[in-house]
């Protein structure tokens, strides 16, 4: 096995590479909008807005995050 010269340690794997055409996540796209993201939880802000826009509580409680910051136009 090849080791770095200076400790002796094995050559560091190199990180693999993103396609051309996509720009690594939590980045703006090209041209400036935002690139979409996992929604991992909704927040108690945004279920205020969701009520403020007429969703119930029922509703609110049987909805993803996804779905959520969708209605939200998050």
């Amino acid at each position: 096995m090849q080791t770095d010269d200076q400790d002796n340690r094995p050559p560091a794997a190199a990180a693999p590479e993103a396609a051309a055409d996509e720009p690594p996540s939590g980045e703006a796209a090209p041209d400036g909008t935002a690139l979409p993201g996992v929604s991992l939880m909704i927040t108690r802000r945004q279920k205020a807005a969701l009520r403020d826009l007429g969703v119930s509580e029922e509703e609110i409680r049987h909805m993803t995050p996804a779905e959520a910051h969708a209605r939200l136009g998050l």
